[in-house]
């Protein structure tokens, strides 16, 4: 692949005590992007989604495919993801609810990217014309079916019991131009995504927060394509260059006094 640029930026809501949002971006030795969402609900998550972050920024560059053919699987890189933040947070004494987060990866190998999400959020994809891509990935009743699960047995259980044995409970929707695709998985079906470099330029990695700006005069909900095509468009690909358009879009949209009622996690990659 060509010359790769990465970001990362997250932030707190403004209702917020503590940001539950993570997230980096590294361009060497592997070009990666990795954000987590910690559950709101569950104790210490702004600590947990950063386990989870750096547990999967170790174990990704421990294994450094070369080739789409020597990728880990998604059940492997989500064990061994699980394995060293259970781990952590055990050194740490802290409960395993604190590790209830989203987890959403993208690396660079070969001539492709590959994301892999475990649990909700935004991916975003930039064709070489320009035209932009974006996936959302939602559970019913707003209950993602957390990496945290798969080795609790009875939390797992319990999510069952609570999501109709989890038959049909993600919606992956696809939005390209004006066309719109909706399609059902069960709550375990992996969630991945390759992008090949040759029709590509960017690929984008957001929270669930791009989805909950909205005005403060009228309650109305910002348009989700309208944000994250302002997170998304960069002048320079030069340092820091998703925090500058990140913040500069926050600021642009305080004057029109729409402000995030969740926090906002984006990570982006660039060639």
């Amino acid at each position: 692949m060509e010359k790769i640029f990465v970001d990362g930026f997250f932030t707190i809501a403004r209702q917020h005590r503590v940001c539950q949002d993570y997230a980096i971006a590294a361009a060497e030795p592997l070009p990666l992007l990795a954000l987590s969402d910690g559950c709101s609900s569950s104790p210490d998550t702004d600590i947990g989604s950063r386990l989870l972050v750096k547990s999967a920024e170790k174990v990704i560059r421990s294994t450094t495919p070369a080739s789409t053919s020597s990728l880990p699987t998604y059940q492997e890189l989500g064990s061994a993801i699980l394995a060293n933040a259970v781990a952590a947070a055990e050194c740490l004494a802290l409960r395993r609810s604190a590790l209830d987060a989203t987890l959403l990866l993208a690396f660079a190998h070969s001539d492709a990217v590959t994301v892999m999400m475990y649990g909700d959020g935004y991916l975003a994809a930039m064709r070489k014309d320009g035209s932009l891509e974006y996936i959302s990935v939602s559970y019913n009743d707003n209950m993602p079916y957390y990496l945290n699960y798969w080795t609790d047995e009875p939390r797992k259980r319990q999510y069952l019991a609570e999501s109709h044995n989890g038959k049909e409970v993600v919606s992956i929707t696809t939005y390209s131009g004006q066309q719109q695709e909706t399609r059902r998985a069960d709550y375990d079906a992996p969630l991945v995504w390759t992008f090949p470099a040759s029709d590509y330029r960017l690929v984008a990695l957001c929270s669930d927060g791009v989805t909950a700006f909205s005005s403060i005069e009228t309650g109305q909900i910002a348009p989700v394509n309208q944000i994250l095509e302002g997170l998304l468009t960069f002048k320079t690909t030069a340092g820091e260059f998703v925090t500058r358009r990140a913040k500069r879009l926050l600021k642009e949209l305080d004057k029109q006094n729409i402000f995030p009622a969740d926090d906002l996690s984006v990570a982006a990659m660039l060639w």
